[in-house]
């Protein structure tokens, strides 16, 4: 989707609000649709933006309802990747570490199992 696209360049500029102003022109696309890798690729951008906010409760439910909604899917480890990486950092700066380091574990398994399907 290309709303969903703009957001995350204007993310990766540092432009939160414009970041998030895209997210939200998609949510109501996100709300009605059935595909998994839309759903779980907007979740995994909200939490990425509520994170840059400031807001790490709320990038922890986005990246875990991101990862719920892939749990089943294992085509699209990539996103999984990146919000595991995105909820590890929410869970450090809430100091919930025991929760960080269980998901770190988790965040290096995909990370190995990513590099062994790309050799």
């Amino acid at each position: 989707m290309l709303k969903i696209n703009l957001s995350q360049v204007f993310l990766a500029a540092s432009n939160i609000d414009s970041a998030l102003h895209y997210a939200d022109e998609v949510k109501a696309h996100v709300t009605l649709t059935r595909d998994v890798q839309i759903v779980a690729d907007w979740n995994g951008l909200m939490a990425k933006i509520s994170l840059k906010k400031g807001k790490s409760g709320l990038a922890r439910d986005y990246a875990m309802k991101a990862i719920n909604t892939l749990k089943n899917n294992l085509g699209y480890t990539h996103i999984l990747y990146d919000t595991y990486k995105t909820l590890i950092e929410s869970y450090r700066l809430e100091a919930q570490y025991r929760e960080a380091l269980e998901t770190y574990t988790t965040y290096i398994s995909l990370k190995d199992s990513l590099d062994r399907k790309r050799k």
